[in-house]
């Protein structure tokens, strides 16, 4: 049985690939080479509308974009300097770089500063690695209390689980 691919193409007669000078394996490479940039657009395109979200939190954000070139948030264009340049350089890796605004003293809000004294407390033995069983112990009440402590705790700073709750919390507030 010959394999599907070796079968020519009913359309196609036995010299077109040589009026045409591509070979199937430069065929292959110009699909993967297309379908490579539409993946890229798509992630670059996730990547800024999270940046969008940074701005509109206060954060300042460049990102490379798929050109070569350095997307800046609106936050980050305001803040840099007349005469200041993007920093591109520091692009060169694909890094995405995020900073509190040096202008008018304006900074990104405290994502901890909406806790209440008890969720704080109780954050901070999350951080130390302790479960709820064990925080509950520790702080003198029942294990669902913690557990509501846990679920405002995540809703006031946006995220889903503790480990996104201490990465958010050790972000430098600049």
């Amino acid at each position: 049985m010959i394999p599907p691919t070796s079968v020519p193409s009913p359309s196609a007669g036995p010299d077109d690939d040589e009026k045409s000078g591509k070979t199937p394996g430069d065929e292959f490479l110009e699909r993967l080479d297309d379908k490579l940039m539409r993946v890229n657009h798509r992630r670059w395109m996730r990547l800024k509308a999270w940046g969008e979200v940074l701005d509109a939190a206060g954060w300042c954000v460049s990102l490379p974009t798929v050109e070569g070139g350095v997307w800046l948030s609106p936050n980050a264009r305001h803040d840099l300097r007349e005469g200041d340049s993007p920093p591109a350089d520091r692009h060169a890796g694909g890094e995405v770089h995020i900073w509190g605004s040096r202008s008018s003293g304006h900074r990104p809000p405290d994502p901890l500063a909406a806790l209440t004294i008890r969720e704080r407390e109780v954050f901070d033995w999350l951080r130390a690695g302790k479960s709820d069983a064990e925080i509950s112990v520790i702080l003198g009440c029942a294990v669902r209390t913690v557990e509501k402590h846990v679920a405002n705790l995540y809703h006031k700073l946006g995220v889903r689980n503790r480990v996104a709750a201490i990465f958010n919390s050790n972000q430098p507030a600049s």
